[in-house]
């Protein structure tokens, strides 16, 4: 495969020849199965969401964490569509990708996690089609409980950079690791989120999810009443979610420095949470049919020359 190069030790489960190549991660409590990325043959193959570290499903206690968009809404998968996406979902770059604003239309910009765009008319818009003029080359190395992406891509001596994710299984739930470093001569100041798209035991909206956080989480002011409305909760420190699509836009608690956010199916019992050792700038909390999306919103700033790291640790229990 030419855009993959796979390190595979025997002590990982690694699948090339399924419908999409994956790996699968497995430490006795914690089974998560991977999708790899690949230009011709990955899952996902869109412009617009980091194509490493989709998690197919990961399992713990009878639990399972996640699942695909599309495909309880009857719709078959498509590698291209932008959305088309399984958790936890990254994304660099919502807006201004480097090297967007100096490339004139034709021209290439980066799109970290991806490759090289080609610039259109207009300004740049995530959510609208993007052609690749360049997909980057990804190494693969994977264990028996952890496995290690590796992109680097050039677009210029101004911009440049090398990319490592890493997926580490923990007794009860897992640890993704990110590396960034600026290989080019301009420095790169970009905002990063991960969208999540949590789904626990296969519930929809429906089963009533609550959420929790360790303090009290400012609502924007305009929402802070819509809140109350349909959660009946203020603070926003616990409450149970409306059961239809919506978005909360939340500014973090200063006593919690890096962000941290649970959800539990009260049905199942099955809860996940979800902390940050960077500090976010905000989280959005977007709902929509299937999915509970706890997004964390880093700054991302990174000399010429210099790296810059962080984690987002995902904890997996049952409510009492």
């Amino acid at each position: 495969m030419k855009n993959l190069l796979i390190t595979l030790l025997a002590v990982c489960s690694l699948t090339l020849f399924a419908q999409y190549p994956e790996a699968t991660l497995d430490n006795g409590k914690v089974k998560m199965k991977i999708y790899l990325p690949d230009g011709k043959t990955g899952y996902y193959r869109a412009p617009r969401f980091d194509w490493s570290g989709m998690i197919a499903s990961a399992t713990w206690n009878k639990h399972e964490y996640f699942g695909p968009r599309v495909k309880k809404e009857g719709k078959k998968h498509d590698p291209m569509g932008g959305d088309d996406v399984v958790g936890p979902a990254e994304e660099f770059s919502m807006q201004n990708p480097p090297g967007f604003k100096e490339a004139k239309v034709g021209e290439g910009f980066m799109k970290i996690g991806v490759g090289i765009l080609e610039k259109g008319k207009g300004n740049y818009a995530f959510y609208m089609p993007q052609k690749i003029k360049e997909a980057g080359t990804w190494k693969v190395k994977a264990e028996k409980t952890k496995i290690t992406f590796n992109q680097s891509l050039k677009l210029s001596d101004d911009w440049a950079y090398s990319y490592e994710k890493t997926i580490s299984l923990k007794d009860d739930g897992f640890v993704i690791s990110h590396k960034l470093t600026n290989d080019g001569k301009k420095d790169i100041a970009t905002n990063f989120y991960n969208h999540n798209f949590i789904r626990i035991d296969g519930a929809d909206l429906s089963v009533g999810y609550t959420a929790e956080t360790p303090g009290v989480l400012k609502l924007a002011e305009a929402q802070a009443k819509d809140l109350v409305t349909k959660c009946g909760k203020a603070d926003g420190k616990n409450f149970t979610l409306p059961a239809k699509t919506d978005f909360f836009h939340i500014r973090q608690h200063k006593a919690d420095k890096g962000g941290t956010f649970s959800l539990t199916n009260p049905k199942s019992k099955g809860k996940i949470t979800i902390s940050s050792s960077m500090e976010a700038t905000h989280w959005d909390l977007f709902m929509i049919k299937y999915f509970v999306c706890p997004e964390p919103f880093l700054d991302l700033k990174v000399a010429a020359g210099k790296s810059i790291t962080w984690d987002f640790t995902y904890t997996f229990s049952e409510a009492k």
